[in-house]
């Protein structure tokens, strides 16, 4: 599964400036972490971010005698810029557990005025999207997870709702409260007898499967630009 988190950042001298200093400040073999330029264009840059991680571990054998081991990992990831109206927009793919070491590095490269925060995907809106400009094409809502429905005046529940139609709309059907958060949902598309998933979460976290990756990464992508302009 491609997993993607979006984040919204400030870069206080634009996209190219910004660009011009993380490949000024590259991987190396004797560094712990840097960038290396993918592509550039007016409002979209690709860069991979290198970072070099070392532990250290104490091993002892059964006959009592300790060395140490030194085990070092090279974590990449792949992230990309989109610019959309004076709001820029980063995009990780496949990141690691946390990424507090990128946001740091592009905080010491970029300088003051950057900050990044977390997007979050209203899943709905993101229905109603995919519904007005991806109907022919069948990618449709198969399960929502919701929170927050009101049993009675003490008693509240969590659902996992699963539909061959569309989750969305049977939720509204079932639990009209507008208390009612909806969570995270799956979209399913089938091409030619191939099935693609798109996971969304609403913290602004993606999972994606399939042979329509790519597509529906790109769809994503549309939808929150779309959000910010």
């Amino acid at each position: 599964m491609r997993k993607i988190k979006f984040l919204r950042i400030n870069l206080p001298d634009g996209l190219e400036r910004s660009y011009q200093r993380m490949i000024s400040s590259p991987f190396e073999r004797d560094g712990q972490n840097g960038f290396e330029g993918v592509s550039y264009s007016e409002n979209h840059i690709e860069v991979k971010f290198i970072e070099q991680t070392v532990t250290r571990e104490q091993v002892t054998d059964p006959f009592g005698d300790t060395r140490e081991i030194i085990s070092t990992r090279y974590i990449t990831i792949d992230l990309a810029i989109y610019s959309a109206n004076e709001t820029n927009i980063l995009i990780l793919r496949n990141p690691p557990r946390s990424v507090n070491t990128l946001i740091k590095k592009m905080s010491a490269i970029i300088g003051n005025g950057f900050y990044a925060a977390l997007i979050t995907i209203n899943i709905e809106d993101l229905g109603y999207y995919l519904n007005d400009k991806y109907k022919d094409l069948g990618l449709s809502a198969t399960k929502v997870l919701a929170t927050n429905l009101i049993l009675d005046s003490h008693s509240t529940a969590n659902i996992e709702l699963l539909s061959n139609s569309n989750a969305l709309s049977e939720l509204k059907i079932h639990f009209s409260s507008p208390d009612v958060r909806i969570e995270r949902a799956r979209f399913s598309l089938t091409d030619h007898g191939r099935k693609s998933q798109l996971e969304v979460r609403a913290t602004g976290t993606v999972g994606i499967t399939g042979s329509k990756s790519k597509f529906l990464e790109e769809i994503v992508v549309d939808f929150i630009r779309s959000h910010y302009h």
